[in-house]
């Protein structure tokens, strides 16, 4: 019989401590701390800079094999790892409550950046723990408690204490954050949970050069090609909306609860929303409509903008932002976990992951730089091209496929797949089925046009 109360005691509730104090930092700096050095009247261009602390998350598949091949201090394979990551991350939030902001910007962006690499290289080991520590009749709860703490974690770092932000400062800011960072690390020492190994192959074995071969696969690129341009759009109006709700004489608390705190909750509605589109229609129609969300959304955010100034309209504006975010997140993860491979899947996501918010993350430095010279409509028009242009590469798009489970004696690839030969050898069974695909004999999957 399954007993909740002890998975939930020890699997369960540290998972969702590991995930919701690695976004509080993150969460505070991304939505938080634009909307702070915009009330302090800090130029958008320089606070652009505060995006591209994210591409510490775009490139952590580099050193990610480090975090599988040594341990730390004799804790575990992950424990370890994860105890110094918490430990360096609630440091660096203290040493950050030392600077002053925005007088010290330019040594703050220093720490975010820190801060940001610790962040990344923990989620790392805490993916390999949630890996270990769960069965795999588990794995749903654990994808669930994964997104929750996510969420939990932003809704605290980038909402609840923007909320409270004029009362205790920037100095009481940090130190609470890294108060409640701490929770965890405290959580992975006394918890004594049994870690199940389940990787069979050594690190040693994995070749850093097989990474690229995921981009020489025709309709790989294409489909990355979509989805940078269907993420560019979204990203160009979802970084606008803080700034300009401060410049539109927004308090703070009134963001945090408004962009952090119903974001955050509409958010999750979205991707529930399209997970059930996703179900009944297909991940072309559920892309379709979370890009229409995002148009809507963007047009939207120029009518209180020029024409009627209105709170309600930017609410439901900035609200239909997140609901076209949280859907967009949910059918490009399904996408990209349909486009690996099953031997490298883990390696192909990241891929796709890190070229995907390369794309975001330099449209949103962009168009803050550019809002600032030539102010927030042409750039929301900009946007809405963008997305426009989205839109119609999805309609065209024909690359969406669906995977089918089948047997383990048989492969299915396109018969042009650069990989064939050299993953499977030249001894491999190859047959070409009537739809122009290669049937051999180890493959657990099959994709269908």
């Amino acid at each position: 019989m399954f007993d909740f109360k002890q998975y939930f005691t020890h699997k369960y509730a540290l998972l969702i401590s590991l995930y919701s104090t690695q976004f509080m930092g993150i969460g505070f700096i991304y939505t938080a701390v634009p909307a702070i050095l915009r009330k302090e009247n800090v130029p958008l261009d320089q606070i652009s800079y505060v995006y591209a602390i994210g591409l510490f998350w775009t490139v952590k598949f580099f050193w990610a094999p480090l975090i599988d091949r040594y341990n730390i201090g004799g804790f575990g394979r992950y424990r370890g790892w994860i105890m110094l990551l918490q430990s360096l991350m609630v440091i660096t939030l203290l040493v950050a409550a030392v600077f002053d902001m925005p007088k010290q910007y330019s040594i703050l962006l220093g720490i975010f950046a820190l801060l940001a690499f610790f962040s990344s290289t923990q989620d790392i080991a805490a993916d390999a723990l949630n890996f270990s520590l769960l069965e795999e009749n588990e794995r749903g709860m654990g994808g669930a408690i994964q997104t929750a703490g996510a969420m939990l974690g932003n809704l605290i770092g980038a909402g609840l204490v923007l909320v409270f932000y004029n009362t205790i400062g920037w100095s009481g800011a940090l130190i609470l954050l890294s108060f409640m960072t701490s929770f965890s690390l405290f959580h992975v020492y006394f918890t004594r949970i049994k870690v199940v190994e389940r990787c069979e192959k050594s690190i040693k074995s994995i070749e850093y050069a097989r990474l690229w071969t995921f981009f020489s696969y025709r309709e790989n690129r294409s489909w990355l090609f979509v989805i940078s341009i269907f993420y560019m759009g979204l990203s160009i109006s979802y970084v606008l909306v803080n700034p300009m709700l401060v410049d539109m004489g927004w308090s703070l608390e009134k963001i945090g609860s408004v962009s952090s705190i119903f974001g955050s909750i509409f958010s999750i509605v979205g991707a529930l929303f399209v997970g059930l589109i996703v179900n009944r229609l297909g991940k072309k129609a559920a892309m379709l409509v979370a890009g229409i969300a995002t148009l809507l959304a963007t047009v939207g955010l120029l009518v209180p903008l020029h024409f009627y100034p209105n709170d309600w309209i930017l609410f439901l504006a900035v609200m239909l932002i997140f609901i076209g975010y949280g859907g967009s997140s949910t059918v490009v993860y399904m996408g990209m976990m349909d486009n690996s491979r099953e031997e490298t899947a883990g390696t192909d996501f990241t891929l796709q992951f890190s070229l995907v918010f390369t794309f975001g993350f330099s449209a949103s430095g962009i168009s803050l730089s550019l809002a600032e010279v030539h102010g927030y409509s042409p750039v929301l028009l900009g946007g809405a091209g963008v997305s426009i242009i989205s839109l119609a590469l999805i309609y065209f798009y024909q690359g969406f496929c669906e995977a089918t489970a089948i047997t383990n004696e048989q492969l299915v690839e396109k018969k042009d797949h650069p990989l064939n030969k050299n993953t499977y050898g030249e001894e491999a069974e190859i047959a070409f089925n009537s739809v122009g695909v290669k049937v051999a004999s180890d493959k657990l999957s099959i994709k269908t046009p």
